[in-house]
């Protein structure tokens, strides 16, 4: 597997702090006083509250949550409208992020942390989310879509000049939607699907689908990582599976729709790195849905171990990202 690195695009999105401020209003008070910002630490698995979690918010003495996860922190103006705050218990991963500063008191700040224990696991997290399978050593920001991806299919068979089969197209589509679905947990679903036998130019909030026929050329699909604009690219026949006769395997589609959503190769499942294999629909491991949901109840541009971005303001930045080039296994 070849990797070429093209540019690099990062979309901040809201997470953590997402919440609206709920606090009562307090238009009297003066500028520069304390403000009572309280919230909930909460296990990202089950939901439930994080009871000893020390918070500590700003330049506030750190507080403990209760039993039920709840805290409380007087704190002093910051010098930015985001508060640093960092989250630490006994079983799970520490968490940075930040808190909006607001001239009134907040409630509900809802914050969650990731239980170190299965079924979460750091090694297949950073394998799937960081690219920490072939570069542990240069792990990766979290790279993620923040609104359903539209799609455009070109759907010109570049093998006869000809459109695809109706039937080839509608498993093609129906092999990205269940993708989109399984690996972001149902946070988001395929939005506008288009179709053409043009090739269209980029455009954002849409991923585009070509389909090549290069019979010489050493790849099964190139993708680019988490960028919007997205692009597959797919080498008709290549990679060709006994799934009767398929020229574009089910599992192959999905393994590309998913380094589109920002995920990486991983040692084991649907998203490693070779044998795409016979299957009539698409099934990601267990361990690939609940990793794939976890990173899109994160920001991107989160960084290992968990801390956020200051920025929570959408933004697509020109240029391009990494793009993933698959190979055949050798039994292609």
């Amino acid at each position: 597997m070849r990797r070429f690195i093209i540019a690099l695009t990062i979309m901040l999105a809201a997470c953590g702090d997402s919440s609206t401020p709920t606090g009562p209003s307090n238009p009297g008070q003066p500028q520069g006083q304390t403000r009572s910002i309280a919230g909930r630490i909460t296990d990202l698995l089950t939901g439930a509250g994080v009871q000893g979690a020390r918070v500590a918010i700003g330049s506030a003495a750190a507080v403990t949550t209760g039993g039920d996860g709840s805290w409380r922190a007087d704190v002093p103006p910051p010098s930015t409208d985001r508060i640093l705050t960092t989250i630490t218990a006994a079983g799970f991963q520490p968490r940075e992020t930040y808190v909006a500063w607001t001239d009134n008191d907040r409630q509900n700040v809802a914050i969650d942390v990731l239980p170190d224990r299965p079924p979460f696991s750091l090694a297949f997290y950073r394998e799937l989310v960081r690219d920490g399978l072939e570069s542990p050593s240069r792990l990766e920001p979290v790279r993620r879509w923040t609104a359903s991806p539209n799609i455009y299919l070109r759907t010109l068979n570049p093998k006869t000049g000809q459109p695809l089969a109706p039937a080839e197209t509608a498993a093609l589509l129906q092999n990205v939607r269940d993708a989109v679905s399984q690996l972001t947990g149902g946070l988001l679903s395929v939005g506008t699907v288009e179709s053409g036998v043009a090739a269209r130019p980029e455009r954002v909030g849409t991923i585009n689908i070509d389909i090549k026929y290069e019979p010489g050329d050493d790849y099964c699909g190139i993708t680019f990582v988490g960028a919007n604009p997205g692009s597959v690219s797919f080498n008709y026949e290549r990679c060709a599976t006994p799934c009767a006769g398929n020229p574009l395997g089910p599992e192959l589609i999905a393994h590309e729709i998913g380094h589109a959503l920002g995920f990486w190769h991983v040692s084991s499942g649907v998203m490693q790195a070779e044998d795409f294999v016979d299957c009539p629909t698409v099934n990601f491991t267990d361990s690939e849905r609940l990793h794939g949901s976890i990173a899109y109840r994160r920001p991107s541009g989160n960084l290992a171990l968990d801390r956020d971005p200051q920025s929570f303001s959408a933004l697509v930045a020109p240029g391009g990202s990494p793009a993933i080039r698959c190979r055949p296994s050798r039994s292609h």
